[in-house]
Parts: structure tokens; sequence; C-alpha cells
């Protein structure tokens, strides 16, 4: 039995958050829910999922958790015949307080606080300067939850936002009690990396440092795991190379951390602007990271958690992978530091604990102390 499956069975303070997502935060981050939902249920709070229709909630569900679906069309429009059904049934539900997993559901979520008279707070997973004017009214919030201190950070650019409200709060992740790098001398290395394919440019310093590593004898296989339309001319690409025996490429799925697993070193190509799970999983399992520089997320540190290169530098992409193949003693020592470094900051038992904290306080202030909401068409 987990920690989170573990805690007192009649909590002091009633708590019942909804949380809100749709298709693109499911599939971006659904180990982060799992384990969010899994936590709550066992913490003795009643929770729910909502989204819109078709946005396969139920991909991420564990028992005890209610669900809510609304039509698509709610977001954008607002009006009363359309909210009134999916707001009754919320009502049923009596929450105390709404949680929007990202920023575009700001407009329902003011609505619905100010009908519901409960209190709203969203999370973000990329700095927001990123997102657009459009998705107001996100400032007003109750409480702003990010998944690192440089999100952080570019929320105190808006003035409108009270710094007290803003709160950091790692996503959890479990982590393996064994360090997969380099675990089994007799096998031979593999790297691994995850990364859409939607552009050919993006690869073409990579090939050139794997080929040379080939070259300079170094054996080793490469999974690239992605999809995307470049995929074809990736796929021609390695085979004029001669690399055919050395890389494969597969579909992205659910079961990653599988394949992560197996591995010994992970390849963090290019920085995707926002929180990135495949790197916290990757370090999780123990794997020695070689990637570029991480601005978000700040997990990455050159020589202490990771080894950087630059993204469109052939030579500084192979000067860091000879580094660890070269010496695997020392990207074990890599991989270790990287996963005790996950396992102090990202667990999930402490990503509950401050969540739950966060809902109670900001369910004490309620949502009249909050800056007063603009009115929303009906």
């Amino acid at each position: 039995m987990t920690q989170e499956q573990n805690r007192p069975e009649a909590p002091d303070v009633e708590c019942r958050p909804i949380l809100f997502t749709e298709a693109v935060s499911l599939r971006r981050y659904p180990n982060f829910f799992r384990s969010t939902l899994v936590g709550l249920v066992g913490s003795a709070h009643r929770t729910a999922l909502a989204g819109p229709a078709g946005s396969n909630l139920y991909t991420v569900l564990c028992p005890a958790v209610e669900v809510f679906e609304y039509p698509s069309l709610l977001r954008r429009t607002l009006r009363r015949q359309t909210l009134q059904p999916f707001l009754e049934n919320v009502a049923r539900f009596k929450p105390t307080i709404l949680h929007g997993i990202w920023p575009r559901h700001s407009r329902l979520l003011a609505r619905l606080s100010r009908e519901l008279r409960v209190p709203f707070v969203l999370s973000f997973f990329e700095p927001a300067g990123k997102i657009k004017s459009h998705l107001a009214p996100w400032t007003s919030a109750d409480g702003w939850i990010t998944a690192s201190e440089p999100i952080s950070q570019s929320l105190l650019q808006h003035k409108t936002i009270a710094p007290e409200r803003i709160v950091t709060i790692p996503p959890g992740c479990y982590t393996e009690s064994g360090c997969a790098c380099f675990s089994d001398r007799e096998h031979q290395p593999s790297l691994v990396m995850i990364h859409p394919l939607s552009r050919m440019e993006d690869f073409e310093p990579l090939l050139g440092a794997v080929r040379h590593l080939l070259l300079d004898g170094f054996e080793f296989f490469l999974g690239i795991l992605g999809s995307g339309r470049a995929e074809s001319a990736l796929r021609r690409r390695i085979r004029t190379l001669g690399l055919s025996s050395s890389i494969s490429i597969v579909p992205i799925m659910e079961t990653y951390r599988d394949v992560l697993c197996g591995a010994d070193i992970f390849i963090r190509l290019r920085e995707p602007g926002r929180y990135d799970p495949s790197l916290v999983q990757a370090m999780s399992v123990g794997l020695a990271v070689a990637g570029c520089p991480d601005r978000v997320s700040g997990l990455l540190q050159d020589g202490r958690t990771g080894v950087l290169f630059e993204s469109q530098d052939e030579l500084s992409i192979y000067a860091a992978l000879k580094k660890l193949l070269s010496r695997p003693e020392w990207a074990s020592q890599l991989a270790a530091a990287g996963q005790e470094y996950i396992r102090q900051n990202h667990q999930v038992s402490r990503m509950i604990d401050r969540l739950l904290e966060t809902y109670l306080k900001i369910q004490q202030q309620g949502p009249e102390n909050s800056t007063p909401r603009p009115a929303t068409t009906e």
C-alpha cells in the first residue's frame, strides 16, 4: 500500500476538489493525473474529474473518483442554457474548490466559481508569458499552482496577481529502488529519447554525433520514441547514413516508463518550453541524462544531475554522449544523483500534502477575498 493510500480516514476539514482537464493535458501528463487522483482519494477526500466530452477522462481514472463531462462548446460560449445542466450536476457533488489543470479553463471556472460560490485555482506547467491573452480571466483565480520556481517567477510579472497566492508544487513521481544506468554491464549500452518527429532538422546534429561515435568504436543502440510528419524523412536519413542497425523508431506509448527502465542513457534533444514529464520519469528510474539546458524545471545541472549540450551543435552532442559512454561508472553516479534529486523533491506524498494544504487554505479564505471576477457574457 502506498503512503497516499494510508492516510487518516476522517479529515478534520472537508475538501471536495474537482479537477478540470482536457485532451491535451491528459496526453501530456497522464501520470500526474493518476498519482494526483489516487493520492487525493487515499486522503479520504471525495474527488472528481471534469472535462469536455470525448477527452478520454477514463484513461486516468481510479476507483471512487466521480466524472463530469460537458459539451466542448461550453468552455467557449458559457450560455445559460448550455451551462445549466452541467452546473446542476456539479452542484450535487458539493465541491469546495475547483482546480483547472490548464489556464484555458479560466473562463469556465470563473463562471462556475461565481455560481457555486466556491474558489478556484489554476495549475501552470509552462511560463505564463506563453499564454495568450484570450485565455483571460486566469488572473482572477483565487490561487495559482506552478510546477517549478521559474514558472512562478513568470507569473510575478503580471501585476494583477497576488504573489502570496502563488504556490510552487513540483509534480510527484514514483522513483525506482534501483538505478537503471549501466546496471548490467554484460549488455550493449542503450540510449533512448522521446521527441516529436515533426521537424527533420531537429535530428541532423544528433545523427551526425551518433555516426561519429560508432566510427570511433562505441557500440550502443538508440531508440527514438515519437511520431510525426517527419518520420518518413528521418527513416530515410537513418538508412542513408548506415545507422539502421543502431537506431530504431517506435511510436510513443503510454507505458514508456517500462522502456526507460531497460535503458542506460536518456537524451533530451530540445527544450519543450514547459514542464517535461519524460525527463522526470527518466531521472526517476535512474538514467544518466544528456540534454539541452533545462530552463523550465531546473532539474538538469551540468556535471551533477546530467550532462548538457547544445541541441544544434553536433560536436557538443558528440562530446556529451562520449563522456557518458566512455565512463560508465561516472555515468551511473550521475544517474544516481539525479534519481535522488527526484526522490527528495518530487515525492507523490509531498505533492498531495501540499495540494491539500493549498486547497484548505484557499477554502478558508473564500472566493470573496480574491480579485473581483470580470463579468461573463450570458
